[in-house]
């Protein structure tokens, strides 16, 4: 089961969608299946039914299960836990986002501060910091690793399509463009993040008049 997911997830931790590999890594429960930690002083009993359902199961680091998310299951609001072998998501939201199920792009902007490239609730969206939050997804080891994949992975690939665009050269425009294209395929990491960063190196208008389209990373239960 635990390779079946890494495969699934194009061996990337579903939530901070380092590469990594099976081994010391772990299973994880979306919804944890031995309690549930509401993060307001509340503890409920854990989705017990929801251990072997698949849908449930999602793949991740040790770092972001074991020190970050763990038994953490905050509830929106007004959110309805679900009744005991009720199927989610019923009337429940959680306020961390489902990886599986939600683009988080809708709700995490990567933005470069001036130092690094730090992940915020999109629009102010709160789902999407508390996520951050939950998660530790603006943890220092992380904005190092961020920083350098833009560095080393990005900007090179769009230096290239900005060079052709100011020779005009419309053949190697579009050749340096399907390279940056590649980099938000599926089996890549860290396309959240690359998506945010083309937008703010290559924004639309330098890329609309070159009919340079920016596809959406894909939802990884798509």
């Amino acid at each position: 089961m635990k390779h079946d997911l890494w495969i699934q997830q194009a061996m990337r931790c579903c939530y901070c969608e380092s590469q990594i590999q099976p081994d010391y890594n772990d299973v994880e429960h979306f919804r944890p299946k031995a309690r549930a930690d509401r993060l307001n002083g509340k503890v409920d009993a854990g989705y017990w039914w929801l251990a072997w359902t698949w849908q449930n199961l999602l793949f991740s680091c040790a770092i972001c299960n074991r020190s970050a998310k763990n038994d953490l299951f905050p509830l929106e609001h007004g959110s309805v836990p679900l009744l005991a072998e009720a199927q989610p998501p019923g009337g429940e939201r959680s306020t961390l986002i489902d990886p599986c199920d939600e683009d988080p792009v809708e709700s995490i902007h990567f933005v470069f501060n001036g130092l690094h490239w730090q992940p915020v609730g999109r629009n102010g969206n709160v789902r999407g910091q508390r996520t951050i939050e939950i998660l530790k997804l603006d943890r220092p080891d992380l904005l190092t690793i961020y920083d350098a994949h833009v560095d080393h992975q990005v900007k090179p690939r769009v230096d290239a399509v900005r060079d052709a665009i100011r020779r005009a050269d419309v053949p190697l425009i579009k050749t340096a463009w399907h390279r940056v294209r590649g980099l938000l395929s599926p089996r890549m990491q860290f396309v959240a993040l690359t998506f945010d960063a083309i937008e703010h190196l290559l924004p639309a208008d330098q890329r609309l008049p070159w009919d340079l389209e920016m596809p959406r990373p894909p939802i990884r239960g798509a």
